[in-house]
């Protein structure tokens, strides 16, 4: 065991980046021909708040792969600036 003065501790912890990871479902459908997934707004929301606090985020699904959206919440009142910014968002 190295022991390592407090000051260098409190610079190492300051330096050292926020991560989390937006655990979504893997769910596509709810029953044959019903499609499901997760809440478009549920996932950007979150997402863009983390990321403007500096926080970098992961979006996984259950089963791994890609995260399957609901239709519904594509559309109408339902589909907010920050969803058609995340549909758009490259990263």
């Amino acid at each position: 065991v190295v022991d390592v003065p407090h000051t260098h501790r409190i610079a190492r912890h300051n330096t050292m980046t926020k991560s989390i990871a937006l655990i979504c479902t893997s769910c596509d459908e709810l029953v044959p021909g019903a499609k499901t997934g997760a809440w478009l707004e549920e996932v950007a929301e979150p997402y863009y708040i983390a990321r403007s606090a500096g926080i970098k985020v992961t979006i996984v699904s259950i089963k791994g792969g890609a995260v399957p959206i609901d239709p519904a919440s594509e559309s109408g009142d339902f589909f907010t600036p920050s969803c058609a910014k995340f549909k758009e968002d490259e990263e």
